[in-house]
């Protein structure tokens, strides 16, 4: 008896459109995280992801596929104001943060490490050492290398959908710059 995946969907690989990988009707991705904390791309490609508006994209971190533990992912809007995704844990201790975008434009996606806590083991350690072990460990709490998700704005006219690609900007550049002299 085989189990069906709940979403086999994957990103499309970095530069391309998710609208070229897969059509219109995806509106849920998943993607992992690598051993160095970034999402892994398809066949080692280098660049950023890019999904419609309106997409939910679960980031999975395998357990123990990090050196450090993971304790959240930060999401760093086209503002510039940094969010926790919200995160569930899954079969076999996984992490899944679900990430969707409310603004069109980049997001930049970090896992935050927590401290290595290692256990005591004889003796309990004293107050001052705790409080001293404190002050370590939130130093010594960092982030993964960022990836960037780009997400492209829903544009349609009178209910069509446009694609990214058939949309031209036009500038007044050109006017700018003054008269041309023969």
């Amino acid at each position: 008896m085989s189990v069906k995946a709940l979403n086999p969907r994957r990103l499309p690989p970095p530069g391309q459109a998710a609208t070229e990988f897969f059509g219109e009707t995806v509106e849920k991705f998943i993607s992992y995280f690598d051993s160095a904390g970034e999402l892994e791309a398809p066949n080692k490609n280098a660049g950023n992801f890019r999904v419609s508006k309106g997409v939910t994209v679960d980031l999975v971190v395998l357990n123990g596929s990090q050196r450090r533990p993971v304790v959240a992912c930060v999401v760093e809007t086209p503002l510039g104001e940094e969010d926790k995704l919200p995160k569930r844990t899954a079969d076999f201790g996984h992490l899944v943060f679900t990430f969707k975008a409310a603004l069109a434009g980049p997001y930049r996606i970090q896992l935050e490490y927590g401290p290595v806590v290692a256990s005591q083991s004889g003796a309990a350690a004293n107050n001052e050492d705790r409080v001293i072990g404190e002050k370590d460990a939130e130093a010594s709490a960092s982030r993964s290398p960022a990836s960037v998700i780009i997400v492209e704005p829903s544009l349609s006219i009178n209910g069509v959908a446009l694609k990214q690609e058939s949309i031209s900007l036009q500038t007044v550049l050109s006017r700018c710059l003054g008269p041309f002299s023969g």
